[in-house]
């Protein structure tokens, strides 16, 4: 129990949520992908909650932002765009971004992919340990962002080792937010 309430007193701070409306699009940041091509675990939980909030009506768009490769054929947002087409988000609503490589990156190509289609209000899809950053690099940009953290993210799984991941995944958003604020991206 002590450790479980410990575990959350240092995720918390992490987590940003938002009452969720109708919105231009929904915006998925990438999580990256295994050694062959697969999603990552993180990644795939953002693209399963971005095609249920989707299919839930929050929005008619779906922005996929990742760059991330693995050699020869493997490219991130087309992988999470396969993933998003076979939970039937039609493939003529989801637009993707190729080029960024870690969520700074990710926030600006998501403002210039939106100011390209006309979009301005955006749901921002992405792990709960993530949001703290992915929303703070994103609220730079005169977009209107609602943070819709994944629900049953990994991060809330039992047992020893689901929880020595979460605890590295979090450690690694501290460390990410301390690297952000000192480059002046947050």
């Amino acid at each position: 129990m002590l450790t479980t309430d410990l575990f959350w007193l240092v995720v918390r701070p992490l987590v940003v949520t938002s009452t969720l409306e109708k919105s231009d699009a929904l915006v998925v940041f990438g999580g990256g992908l295994r050694h062959d091509g697969r999603l990552g675990s993180s990644t795939e939980e953002r693209v399963r909650y971005a095609a249920a909030l989707y299919h839930q009506g929050y929005a008619e768009h779906v922005l996929l932002m990742g760059g991330y490769r693995v050699p020869p054929r493997f490219e991130e947002s087309e992988v999470m765009a396969d993933a998003l087409v076979r939970l039937g988000v039609p493939r003529d609503r989801i637009h993707l971004d190729r080029s960024s490589r870690n969520t700074y990156e990710n926030a600006r190509r998501t403002f210039a992919l939106c100011s390209e289609l006309g979009f301005h209000r955006v749901i921002l899809v992405t792990s709960p340990y993530h949001m703290r950053r992915a929303w703070m690099c994103l609220r730079r940009y005169p977009l209107t962002v609602l943070a819709a953290p994944v629900e049953q993210s990994e991060a809330y799984r039992p047992g020893l080792s689901a929880r020595l991941r979460a605890i590295d995944l979090v450690l690694h958003e501290y460390g990410g937010l301390l690297s952000y604020w000192w480059r002046g991206w947050i």
